[in-house]
């Protein structure tokens, strides 16, 4: 676990032992995929988990996309006040795949409309 300070490396390796208990996974930590450096991967590559407060929540889109996961588990650092870890689990649906494609055709329309009004 090469990245973050203790409250990061904490959620790892509870995210580790989650994954190891509830969904008989063996882990990665911080291994590339899909371009980005995930903080848990299952070694498998099914299961992705992002912890801490991510940066770039479009990767999540490109881990269902390109990696194919069957899920994308998000941890928020907790609150001083909690008593409890909260994780947020992502499966992508039927519409997932027209989701997509939405969004890379309205992606497409908007660069489209930048290049005509150059012209």
């Amino acid at each position: 676990m090469a990245d973050g300070g203790s409250s990061h490396v904490a959620l790892k390796k509870l995210a580790e032992r989650f994954l190891q208990t509830h969904r008989s996974k063996n882990v990665s930590f911080e291994h590339a995929f899909c371009g980005y450096y995930p903080d848990v991967l299952s070694i498998d590559k099914t299961i992705v988990v992002e912890c801490g407060h991510t940066q770039n929540p479009a990767k999540m889109l490109d881990y269902f996309r390109q990696g194919n996961i069957a899920e994308y588990i998000q941890i928020p650092y907790p609150s001083a006040d909690d008593v409890e870890i909260t994780g947020y689990m992502f499966i992508a649906g039927d519409a997932f795949t027209d989701f997509i494609t939405f969004l890379e055709d309205k992606k497409r329309d908007t660069i489209r409309e930048i290049i005509r009004r150059r012209e």
